[in-house]
């Protein structure tokens, strides 16, 4: 145990020795919040957890055979498996069970995670504050938590992201790097990537920035030391680069195919339909991170650039780089804000230190006070009246736990779909946090062999015809939508025809069972009384080739548009 302690950087230590206390009150915290929440766990929400209950029954069954196919899933899915890899002891301790899963991410990610940021925060500071304030602060920050409390394991992205980071800052940008550390950080970038692909963007910001970096400072040095010592130092920041460069491209060789389907997909285009105006997109930036984030940050950087802060400013750079490259691709969602916040994270922990210094000994306290405040503002239910009030102060993000008004009627529902004749399929033309596919599985996963693909996304699923042969459809009057309308025709297309009985809707009549679900939203269950006949069929097709031309091609070739 000593030699241990003797080999740990001495600033390493307090984090550590502080992490088993945190774990714990993580674990608690996901206990609270999943006993209360309701399970309704529809798309990202509800898939890692599937796969982490896959990985561990696979385990358990075929190690081998697991191993290949996690292997696999590295290779070529946009969702691998590596990521809960490290959670698999939880589920052979504790089983498959949500608040296991959600209380392993918490302890296991998003506590080192918030510490990483903490440490990323503290490097190169005086010591203007207590060396306590910094993790305290990362683990009050709510974006820090959101995606793993909806079930996301993206948080575990910011470990490797965070060791590549500081590295590279220690290392003045690898001018002054070992080949072991440069090996380490193209090993660290590397993982970044792999665990969630789309973290590439936060990974091209920063070395990109880095590498300017570099080449700012040789030029700054060129006039105070010998060309021959300035020579090699420019040698060896090439070499650096070089040698992380390749460790990163060696690790794309495992995901070959992956990074061929990446390199030939165009991103920006079938992910429009999530795509909003720049201004909506900085709105959404704000809501996530609050109005407490907001001004302390603020605050941050303004000491920081009248301090010539150099760290700080450059990683809020990377920041910043990181919203502009993720825009031209689509809207941020709750697990796309993890990177900007980790960022931005010395530059935000700025401002609370200066608050700190600033005011009396007696007045400290209040700087903890806010930061507790707006945390608990985040999670705890609307129900509580005294939030409320918070709230409407506060304003700032809002992730309670998950929760549907009018629950039963959503049993109601699922039970009536059940009791459908064996072997008919259900198609569900909705696609919101109100109705979708995935939330009528969430509740019952015996739906799944029930229900019909009919995708929800134009471009990124499109309609697959063969859902027209489901003997039922359930529609809601006014569509139920999460994206651009435009970019979601494959629900209000058939939603129309079927409530106005025209084209396809002739051949369907309702069944007089409507549910009231969340927020109002009245549910109608139609039957098909008849198979749709042919120029329906084609007239229902013709209004998304005048769309999407390339749908005939695929149609010509009898291929489904999935």
């Amino acid at each position: 145990m000593t030699s241990l302690r003797l080999s740990l950087p001495p600033a390493w230590r307090p984090v550590l020795a502080s992490y088993l206390p945190c774990a714990v009150l993580a674990v608690c915290f996901a206990a609270i919040y999943v006993r209360v929440e309701q399970p309704v766990y529809a798309w990202d929400w509800g898939m890692h957890w599937g796969i982490f209950r896959w990985l561990g029954r696979s385990l358990l069954e075929d190690p081998w055979k697991a191993g290949r196919e996690v292997f696999e899933t590295i290779q070529g899915s946009d969702y691998n498996a590596l990521g809960l890899v490290p959670l698999v002891p939880v589920y052979l301790a504790f089983g498959g069970e949500r608040l296991p899963y959600i209380a392993a991410l918490c302890a296991l990610y998003v506590v080192p995670a918030a510490m990483m940021a903490a440490r990323l925060a503290q490097i190169g500071r005086p010591g203007t504050s207590p060396g306590w304030l910094a993790p305290v602060c990362a683990l009050l920050t709510p974006v820090f938590w959101n995606a793993a409390l909806r079930g996301m394991i993206d948080v575990v992205g910011l470990i490797p992201l965070g060791m590549a980071s500081i590295i590279i800052w220690r290392s003045r940008f690898l001018t002054a790097a070992s080949k072991k550390e440069a090996y380490v950080v193209g090993v660290m970038l590397w993982l970044t990537f792999l665990i969630r692909r789309w973290y590439a963007f936060s990974l091209v910001a920063l070395i990109a920035l880095a590498v300017i970096a570099a080449g700012l400072r040789l030029w700054h040095g060129r006039s105070s030391a010998p060309v021959d010592a300035l020579r090699q130092r420019a040698k060896l920041t090439l070499e650096n680069w070089v040698a992380a460069g390749l460790v990163v491209v060696l690790g794309l060789l495992v995901q070959l195919p992956l990074v061929i389907r990446i390199l030939n997909t165009d991103y920006s285009n079938i992910y429009s339909a999530y795509q909003r105006p720049a201004l909506e997109q900085l709105q959404s930036y704000y809501a996530n991170f609050g109005p407490v984030f907001a001004v302390f940050l603020a605050l941050g950087v303004a000491v920081d650039v009248v301090h010539r802060n150099g760290k700080n400013l450059f990683f809020l750079a990377v920041a910043v780089f990181t919203v502009l490259l993720f825009a031209r691709v689509q809207a941020p969602s709750v697990h796309h804000f993890l990177p900007v916040a980790f960022m931005l994270f010395p530059a935000y922990f700025s401002g609370v230190s200066c608050a700190w210094r600033v005011l009396s000994r007696a007045l400290r306290p209040l700087v903890l006070f806010i930061l507790v405040l707006s945390f608990a503002n985040t999670y705890i239910p609307p129900s509580a009246g005294a939030v409320q009030i918070a709230r409407s102060i506060l304003g700032g993000p809002a992730y309670p736990p998950l929760h549907l008004d009018n629950f039963e009627e959503y049993r109601r529902l699922v039970n009536d779909l059940l009791a459908t004749g064996e072997g008919q399929k259900v198609a569900v033309y909705a696609s919101s946090v109100n109705l979708s596919q995935s939330l009528l599985l969430a509740l019952d996963g015996r739906l799944g062999s029930k229900l019909a693909v009919t995708g929800e996304v134009d471009l990124r699923d499109r309609f697959d015809w063969r859902a027209l042969d489901a003997e039922y459809a359930v529609i809601t009057r006014t569509a139920q939508l999460h994206l651009d309308p435009f970019g979601q025709r494959v629900v209000t297309i058939p939603t129309e025809e079927i409530a106005g009985g025209t084209g396809i809707g002739r051949s369907f009549v309702s069944t007089g069972q409507t549910y009231r679900l969340e927020n109002g939203v009245v549910v109608e269950v139609y039957r098909r009384t008849r198979p749709i006949p042919v120029h329906d069929v084609n007239d229902f097709k013709e209004r998304f080739f005048k769309i999407y031309p390339d749908w005939r091609t695929a149609d010509k070739e009898g291929t489904s548009a999935d």
